[in-house]
């Protein structure tokens, strides 16, 4: 027997859930996101303590970040004071994609809470 759904108390169509962005779902990716979010800019070095990661997470996830777009890797080289060997230096930004993905995650991850707190009221 197939249970039947009660429609009049539920307040977002179940696809929310199934909609939910998969990558940034992910908990290392949202906590890299997270950060960005209210970043211009940072380097790997950075994020790599805010993250508590190590550089092979760290990049791994960054990597499939900016796959799908979310952000944005620019590679320099850096003159160190007192030497003359220049050090390689990568910073990271969230895109105007990636900036648009996040607002849309918490928006359904807030419609998920509100019916969290609906069902525990009734």
């Amino acid at each position: 027997m197939t249970p039947k759904k009660n429609t009049s108390s539920f307040p977002i169509d179940m696809e929310t859930i199934d909609n939910i962005d998969k990558i940034l779902h992910d908990p290392s990716r949202l906590k890299i996101i997270a950060y960005l979010y209210s970043l211009k800019e940072t380097d790997f070095t950075y994020l790599k303590i805010q993250t508590g990661f190590s550089w092979g997470r760290l990049g791994s996830h960054l990597d499939k970040l900016q796959e799908v777009g979310y952000v944005e890797l620019k590679k320099e080289l850096i003159q160190k004071k007192k030497s003359s060997k220049k050090t390689p230096r990568t910073y990271i930004s969230l895109t105007n994609e990636g900036r648009r993905a996040f607002d849309r995650y918490r928006n359904s991850m807030q419609q998920l809470l509100q019916l969290g707190n609906v069902k525990s009221e009734g």
